[in-house]
């Protein structure tokens, strides 16, 4: 019976200074993904953009280019 007590306190102590440390570990593999994630933002704004700067959303159906908008005249 002594024996299982202290199982149980061993298991114990060794859950608790696991969960101590995971919010540490965590934070280390969030921090170790930023480049990852940084490059394939960029990736993805490389394949919006064609050689000319302009964005895919500014090209037609067809590939053309929409006129820019027309400021407001003054009378």
């Amino acid at each position: 019976m002594t024996s299982t007590i202290l199982a149980a306190l061993g298991a114990a102590a060794l859950i608790l200074h696991t969960a101590v440390r995971l919010p540490a570990a965590l934070t280390d593999l969030l921090r170790a993904c930023l480049p990852l994630v940084h490059a394939v933002r960029d990736l993805h704004a490389a394949f919006n953009r064609d050689d000319h700067g302009l964005a895919r959303r500014d090209l037609g159906d067809d590939g053309s280019i929409s006129p820019p908008a027309q400021p407001p005249s003054n009378p």
